[in-house]
């Protein structure tokens, strides 16, 4: 995408006057704490990056649509979407699309995603039921399945954002250098009705771990949104 000068000013102006939260478990653009039923449709597009370990260890980082989050539903429940990468030490990156409807465990999709596809995600939500679209574009592969859960869904967050990983003693993993990623398409709402994108939502940015922040202790993530329906995020390594 191609900016000038005068349009790039206008959105970094409109960028800082937006809400910035940070958190310990994901960096994105995220609407939250909405009313009960405000979305039942989440979409997003991207372009699955070269991930790297600032670390000398494993990482791991999730990219994913999400449906819900803590605390916004009676039963706790949550829904993620997305592609799952683990940076092996010296070796090779795996990539697997998963999803999540929480607190039940996650669930592996078999489609073939390889760096450099452009994915397309889709959840549309029935409260305990629901259904998942993963297409890539790329391939020209896809999956379109119903999820069901006793757990369920209202409808009060949604977003685009990039996650760490927690082992199963609750320890958050090394997270891994996802360099530049970017939503397009991005909107959530009611399907066939009103539908919102990043701008105007919570820009979210990583708390907590010590490579979430460079040598000066400056957040090692960015999030900028724009008017067409895209998010930016980036992580900025030392």
């Amino acid at each position: 995408m191609r900016f000038n000068s005068v349009l790039i000013s206008c959105l970094l102006f409109a960028f800082a006057a937006l809400a910035v939260k940070t958190f310990t478990s994901y960096t994105g653009s995220v609407w939250e704490n909405q009313t009960e039923g405000t979305f039942n449709y989440v979409h997003g597009i991207f372009t699955v990056p070269e991930m790297s370990s600032p670390e000398d260890m494993d990482s791991f980082a999730t990219v994913e649509l999400i449906f819900d989050n803590d605390g916004g539903c009676p039963s706790g429940a949550k829904f993620r979407l997305g592609v799952n990468f683990h940076v092996v030490q010296n070796g090779p990156t795996y990539i697997q699309a998963q999803y999540q409807w929480s607190p039940d465990p996650i669930q592996k999709l078999n489609i073939p995603i390889s760096t450099g596809d452009t994915v397309q995600l889709e959840f549309i939500s029935h409260s305990t039921s629901g259904q998942v679209f993963v297409n890539n574009l790329s391939s020209h592969q896809h999956i379109d399945m119903v999820v069901n859960s006793s757990h369920a869904l209202c409808g009060r967050a949604a977003g685009w954002v990039i996650q760490d990983e927690i082992n199963g003693s609750g320890k958050e993993m090394a997270l891994a250098n996802f360099g530049v990623v970017s939503f397009t398409h991005a909107n959530a709402g009611t399907r066939g009705e009103i539908l919102m994108g990043p701008l105007g939502a919570t820009q979210v940015r990583f708390f907590g771990k010590a490579n979430y922040y460079d040598s000066e202790g400056h957040n090692m993530s960015t999030v900028i949104v724009y008017d067409d329906g895209s998010a930016v995020i980036t992580f900025l390594s030392n």
